[in-house]
């Protein structure tokens, strides 16, 4: 029993981490929980028939299958501990970061160690805004090896103030969370974002790529762009922006077959990036 084992929250992330610490030739297995614990309601218990009714409303709130992430959060909670001399917990202090902190702490019963990449915001003066939310998505393995220097243990005390927010934090029946001004995780509707995308638009026709990534960044990626592509869907139907159809002659991807309720006047919006959208 001499392997570290590192938990992550996504796999983006996971695949940064393993990078970094292949650079150092630290022998290391890497993990990512999968939850998106920003979104949907999160279960108070582990059983499958919860952790499936959380899958079905992930993709009902994004608009994207998200069954795996069902499977992620049963095969973690099912994982075998036992075999590593060190396990660290990587955040920041996203929701879905500092929940899958809660969880592992709930999970775990085992000394953890905290990589808490919040000591990088000295690094990251663009990222300014109130609140200040810094992902672990954001880092490099140049950053997170400067995190994996200072990785520290996790007292028993704060273990079991993790605990605590995670068993109140499990019993929340909200559609989405997100980060507030006082640092706090608060619960709020799914048209939270809604604002940001509308006074992103104008009353000239951009590039819908182009208002998505503006918002991306005034909501201090706080949430995900398939989660306001979603968002952009539902304002259009309900008749708050016009979408026009982008000249598709040079799209390079592959366009997906869609539902007949996603063309609304001839125009495909199923993607941000099929068409252009001004205020209507």
């Amino acid at each position: 029993m001499n392997k570290e084992l590192h938990i992550t929250h996504s796999l983006s992330s996971r695949g940064t981490l393993k990078e970094a610490l292949k650079k150092r030739s630290i022998n290391a297995d890497v993990i990512a929980v999968c939850s998106m614990f920003e979104y949907a309601p999160i279960p108070h218990d582990f059983k499958e028939t919860s952790l499936r009714y959380r899958s079905l409303k992930i993709e009902e709130i994004t608009g994207f299958d998200k069954s795996e992430y069902c499977d992620g959060i049963n095969w973690f909670i099912n994982f075998d501990f036992s075999s590593y001399e060190k396990i660290v917990i990587w955040h920041g202090n996203s929701v879905d970061e500092r929940l899958s902190l809660y969880l592992s702490c709930r999970l775990i019963n085992r000394n953890l160690y905290s990589a808490n990449i919040m000591m990088l915001k000295d690094k990251f003066s663009h990222l300014s805004h109130n609140p200040f939310v810094l992902p672990m998505d954001c880092c490099s393995p140049e950053n997170m090896l400067s995190v994996y220097d200072r990785i520290s243990l996790i007292g028993e005390e704060q273990k079991l103030a993790c605990c605590d927010l995670w068993n109140r934090w499990s019993k929340s029946e909200a559609s989405l969370r997100v980060i507030n001004r006082d640092d706090d995780i608060v619960e709020v509707g799914v048209d939270y974002f809604d604002s940001y995308i509308l006074n992103n638009c104008t009353n000239e026709f951009h590039d819908g790529a182009m208002v998505m990534g503006k918002t991306l960044c005034d909501t201090n990626f706080m949430t995900e762009d398939g989660f306001l592509n979603k968002r952009f869907m539902e304002l259009i139907k309900q008749g708050k922006l016009i979408a026009e159809q982008r000249d598709l002659s040079n799209y390079k991807r592959e366009i997906p077959q869609v539902d007949p309720e996603d063309f609304i006047n001839n125009v495909n919006i199923s993607s941000f990036a099929l068409y252009k959208v001004k205020l209507a």
